[in-house]
């Protein structure tokens, strides 16, 4: 599978964190994950396709895990993410493609998204509450951004190297470090049944999942475009710099 737009038509178990303020925030792209065809939630009432999805994962620059002590651990930056159906740049209105124009803004990558990896971009994020824990909050992508322009302010570089994952080309050693809940879209696609990914679970000697109803093991199809979505707000103004 390719990571490039115009081919198109139309770790371990989650730790809970405390949620960061609703604000926008110096990123870094970090993470590719063609997710395979995913199952769409209905839209106002109306049943939707399946699409082939793209997860992407933000390295914020200057937010980080804290360390035993409470301190932040300059060594782990936090990491956001979001997954959305994967379509050509031609779908100017799909989040694929605002996500992708906001992050290569020059256009110099020719639509491929593995040319994006490490590029800079502000992350808008949202606070809301976490279902089914009172009390808690978590952070959901709200929008993508041009980067951080200041005078004197240099964005620093990524912490964590950067990581890919095709599901028709699995590096298990990436799929080990991917979350639980993202090994578990993986391995449920609706083209999981037969497929590169599948084979490689079994070498290792993991299980394939119960098949679901929609499961499939017809070739894929390339998925159209869908009906353009509204564009997002403008993002705040980005933090100052520290």
């Amino acid at each position: 599978m390719s990571f490039n737009a115009n081919d198109r038509e139309g770790g371990g178990n989650y730790i809970p964190t405390e949620a960061l303020e609703a604000a926008s925030y110096p990123g870094r792209v970090v993470q590719l994950v063609l997710m395979g065809v995913q199952p769409q939630r209905p839209y106002q009432g109306q049943a939707k396709a399946p699409a082939e999805m793209l997860y992407v994962g933000y390295e914020l620059s200057h937010e980080f895990m804290p360390d035993a002590d409470g301190n932040p651990d300059v060594t782990k930056p936090r990491w956001v993410g979001e997954d959305f159906p994967f379509y050509s740049l031609d779908a100017d209105r799909a989040k694929s493609t605002l996500r992708y124009n906001a992050i290569d803004n020059q256009g110099v990558a020719g639509g491929d998204w593995l040319k994006v990896m490490t590029m800079p971009c502000n992350i808008t994020l949202s606070k809301e509450p976490r279902k089914g824990k009172e009390g808690q909050f978590t952070n959901y992508v709200q929008n993508v951004g041009l980067p951080v322009q200041v005078p004197g302010y240099t964005q620093p570089e990524l912490v964590n190297p950067p990581r890919i994952f095709d599901i028709d080309e699995p590096d298990m050693e990436v799929f080990a470090k991917l979350p639980e809940w993202l090994r578990g879209k993986l391995t449920t696609n609706l083209n999981y049944n037969g497929s590169a990914l599948q084979a490689a679970v079994l070498a290792l000697g993991g299980e394939a999942p119960a098949p679901t109803t929609q499961a499939s093991t017809a070739p894929r199809e390339k998925p159209s475009a869908p009906p353009a979505p509204p564009a997002p707000p403008a993002p705040p103004a980005p933090n100052a710099a520290g």
